[in-house]
């Protein structure tokens, strides 16, 4: 039969697959193909500094098919900003854990494509992502990529 492990994975994905076609199309409505200004080793470097300093573990590093992922890490002071759950707020108290997986895709020179994914679960229920966290990625990116290029 099927392993509980087998059985989280097929609920990702379909989660995953599934999520495009949302009834509230403004959730996350940033995550889809962003064009960042930037070369492609640019906007990828910064990427991970931004991951580095908000200590988020990475599992998966493949600079050739432009995807970074992280492992799943605790974000129970962010539970409520990050994450919808379905039945109401989602208490402090609550263990959620995520994980997030960044595309990234060459589009011209000093152009780069990004795709931010957030994967939310608490209690093994899989949890659909408000765009919060996508978009305080993205800020940061910016940010980081604006204070480089004030640096030369």
């Amino acid at each position: 039969m099927f392993r509980k492990k087998d059985v989280f994975l097929i609920t990702a994905l379909f989660t995953i697959i599934f999520s495009c076609c949302s009834a509230n199309p403004e959730i996350g409505q940033v995550t889809h193909g962003t064009p960042m200004e930037g070369d492609y080793l640019y906007v990828w470097d910064s990427i991970l500094e931004v991951f580095s300093e908000r200590n988020i573990p990475i599992t998966t590093l493949d600079e050739e098919a432009g995807i970074i992922s992280s492992d799943w890490i605790v974000i129970s002071e962010k539970n409520n900003e990050y994450c919808d759950c379905g039945n109401g707020r989602v208490s402090p108290l609550d263990v959620v854990q995520a994980k997030f997986n960044i595309f990234l895709e060459f589009i011209t020179e000093g152009s780069t494509g990004i795709q931010i994914a957030a994967l939310y679960q608490l209690n093994n229920k899989i949890c659909g992502s408000t765009g919060k966290f996508e978009s305080d990625i993205l800020l940061s990116l910016k940010n980081k990529m604006g204070s480089y290029r004030s640096e030369f």
